[in-house]
């Protein structure tokens, strides 16, 4: 049977994560049979637990990639290009390893709503209170692409600008838009005033925190091509008001809660490494799995 979707995994050492992972995107997919799994391993071999891991999925595709000294970011977006050029199905699906899906039938809501569309993507933009960055794309943190389309753009995933003046004027620009330090992320969720005055400036500014994909985004905007971004969930929104639904506002309070067309979508734990968007669990595993183990429960 030919396969519909590509899903893109870029693997550093992850492979707690896919344990995971894999089986939740089977498991809520309305056409297991249709996905098509990619491991791109940027570790080129050397995780061998990946290895063992890709053994228990016959039909997965493993290739080790050499990243040619690139790590960090530049090395993820070096994979995400290996991984698009190999990619041969209608779809492809960008996802981080720390994410998983709540949405029942996933595959078929996302590659129905692209068809009807005629969009180039869905999925979960960086969230609001990443000031900086752009919001207006779905990130590769988990994004839908019509594979087609997605090479019309200008598939470079570089997720930093380059050259002297431009680096100097996107740090100057995020230090105006964050306020210094005082926008951080539990402050704009829970001061809107905050967010809204960064907002102000961002429009004024552009994007002056480019990450991954901002380059696909910036194209994408210009030639009109029209994408789909999930509705971002905080804890203090409305439908938390009572004590109705404590699971789900917990997952919103600590990492990343996503919905589409009125319904729970996914969450990302979102491993930061930048204090500004910490929580108290930001790292804590267990606690990100307890917390989606309640939510899937309910």
């Amino acid at each position: 049977m030919q396969k519909q979707i590509t899903v893109l995994l870029v693997n550093w050492n992850s492979t707690s994560f896919f344990e995971r992972l894999v089986p939740n995107l089977l498991a809520k997919a309305a056409y297991p049979e249709q996905l098509q799994f990619l491991l791109i391993d940027n570790t080129n071999g050397a995780d061998q637990a990946v290895e063992a891991f890709c053994e228990r999925f016959p039909g997965l595709i493993y290739r080790p990639v050499d990243t040619n000294g690139q790590v960090g970011s530049w090395g993820h977006a070096h994979g995400m290009k290996v991984g698009l050029e190999i990619t041969t199905t209608p779809y492809v699906l960008t996802i981080d390893p720390d994410v998983h899906v709540f949405r029942e039938n996933w595959d078929k809501v996302l590659v129905d709503t692209l068809v009807r569309s005629g969009g180039v993507a869905a999925g979960a933009p960086y969230p609001a209170w990443k000031l900086g960055k752009y919001h207006d794309f779905p990130s590769p943190v988990f994004a839908l692409f019509d594979t087609d389309k997605l090479r019309a753009l200008r598939c470079d995933w570089q997720p930093f600008a380059t050259g002297f003046l431009r680096n100097a004027y996107n740090w100057f620009g995020r230090q105006v838009v964050r306020l210094g330090a005082l926008n951080s992320r539990s402050r704009c969720i829970k001061y809107p005033v905050l967010l809204r005055m960064g907002q102000i400036l961002e429009n004024i500014l552009g994007v002056v925190g480019p990450d991954t994909g901002f380059l696909i985004a910036e194209t994408a905007r210009k030639k009109r091509r029209i994408a789909h971004v999930f509705d971002e969930i905080y804890h203090t929104d409305n439908m938390f008001a009572s004590d109705a639904l404590p699971e789900v506002c917990e997952v919103a309070r600590q990492f990343e809660l996503y919905a589409f067309e009125g319904e729970y979508f996914m969450t990302h734990m979102g491993k930061t490494k930048y204090f500004l968007y910490e929580t108290p669990y930001s790292y804590d595993d267990a606690y990100w799995y307890r917390c989606i183990d309640r939510m899937e429960a309910r």
